[in-house]
Parts: structure tokens; C-alpha cells; sequence
């Protein structure tokens, strides 16, 4: 099964989130709440561990971002190898920036979305997604509403945010 996984380690978005009485709304409610305030960030800086599954072979990333909800670099911090690459990221694509080193992952989904792509396309769906679930989980002992937004018929993003502070996990 070929898949990406992301796991934000550090978020910290230049905009306060409302934590206001988010346990008492619907997960519905919550998740629209959070993206309307994600809509209005006006800069983003974020890392995470990331795993592309390809079947055969897994790749381990470790990425940062910044910039907003629909341009910014992408900076590869791990594997060692090619730490230091940045990726800019605009509604037209990506490109790599770096001498004359290609990064070739290959696509991770029949559309072609590779691991790079993972981010942009989180950062579409989270701006301007159709939920096709919404429910209230814990995750890791936090409270949490998680968002499921389906970018294509074969790319499926599901999306937890804490409830205290409206940040992914």
C-alpha cells in the first residue's frame, strides 16, 4: 500500500486561534471554525517528520516549512544526504533549488503526488477542503477534532487538531 504519513512536530502559526468553548461545539462547527482561522494566518512555519510508504521501500523526511496558506519554501532537513535541498512551493508547483541535485522520490499515488507534494496538498485541503468527516477523538491523551478532507478519488487526508489551540498534530 503506498501511502505518506506526516506527523507535525513543531506548528507555529503567526495568528492566534480562538480556543473559545471549542469542546462544546460539533465537530462539524470546530473544523470550520479551525479552517477559517487557518484562512486567515498570514505566515506559517511548521515541521514534521514525514514517511513515504512506497511498499517495497520506506524514505524517512524531515521538512520545515514557511511560508502561508498557498506559497512558501520547503526546507529538507533530513536524511542527511540531501538536508540543506529547498523546495519553493507556489499555486503553479514546486521546484527544486539546489546546484544541479534532482531529488527523485518517484510518485506515491497514481496522480503523482509525491512526498513534497504532501505538503502543499495539506495546505490546499486545510484552506479550502470539503470535509467528508468530521469526528471528536483523543489522540496521544489530547482532546481532539479530527478532519478528513478528500483532495481526489485517490488521495485521502486525515487531519487531527488539537482542541485547546487549534493546532495539528
Amino acid at each position: 500500500m503506498k501511502q505518506v504519513t506526516a506527523l507535525a512536530l513543531t506548528i507555529a502559526l503567526c495568528f492566534t486561534l480562538a480556543s473559545c468553548s471549542r469542546t462544546e461545539s460539533s465537530p462539524e462547527e470546530t473544523a470550520q471554525e479551525i479552517q477559517t482561522e487557518f484562512c486567515s494566518a498570514q505566515a506559517i512555519t511548521m515541521s514534521m517528520a514525514l514517511n513515504a510508504d512506497y511498499g517495497d521501500r520506506v524514505y524517512a523526511y524531515k521538512l520545515k516549512y514557511s511560508g502561508d496558506m498557498t506559497s512558501g519554501s520547503i526546507e529538507i532537513l533530513e536524511p542527511a544526504s540531501i538536508a540543506g535541498l529547498t523546495v519553493q512551493v507556489s499555486p503553479d508547483g514546486t521546484s527544486l533549488i539546489y546546484e544541479d541535485v534532482t531529488l527523485d522520490t518517484g510518485a506515491i499515488a497514481e496522480d503523482g503526488l509525491s512526498p513534497i507534494d504532501s505538503i502543499p496538498l495539506m495546505l490546499t485541503a486545510w484552506r479550502e477542503g470539503y470535509f467528508s468527516e468530521c469526528l471528536s477523538e483523543t489522540l496521544w491523551e489530547t482532546e481532539t477534532v479530527s478532519v478528513t478532507v478528500n483532495p481526489s478519488d485517490t488521495v485521502s487526508l486525515k487531519t487531527w487538531f488539537d482542541l485547546k489551540n487549534g493546532l495539528p498534530l
